[in-house]
């Protein structure tokens, strides 16, 4: 996981305990993930704000730019036959992948 993916970062082996010159050697790598975690938390926090909002459509263009950075590429990672049109299946499972739970926000239910 995650973690396994850190400790590998600091050239830890799985089932291997990191020492200080491991932790010397990787404080970059360590100071980009947590910065990452921090981004991470913010976005999240953001998306719970969502659920509220009263412009249900903007709400849904906010997230998908939250999560894939501008709506662009949120179309482009939605768009799966690259036809530039999306079918509602490729919409659904767009929102899925981009983890924006458009239930919680416009409070529908299919």
């Amino acid at each position: 996981g995650e973690v396994d993916a850190v400790m590998g970062s600091f050239g830890v082996q799985k089932g291997e305990i990191m020492n200080f010159q491991h932790l010397v050697k990787g404080a970059p790598q360590i100071s980009a993930f947590l910065a990452l975690s921090s981004e991470e938390a913010q976005v999240e926090e953001r998306m719970k704000q969502l659920y509220s909002a009263a412009d249900k459509p903007g709400a849904i263009r906010e997230a998908l730019r939250l999560r894939a950075g501008t709506l662009n590429e949120a179309f482009r990672i939605m768009d799966a036959s690259k036809n530039k049109s999306l079918s509602m299946a490729e919409l659904e499972e767009g929102l899925r992948k981009l983890r924006v739970d458009w239930q919680a926000i416009t409070g529908f239910t299919r």
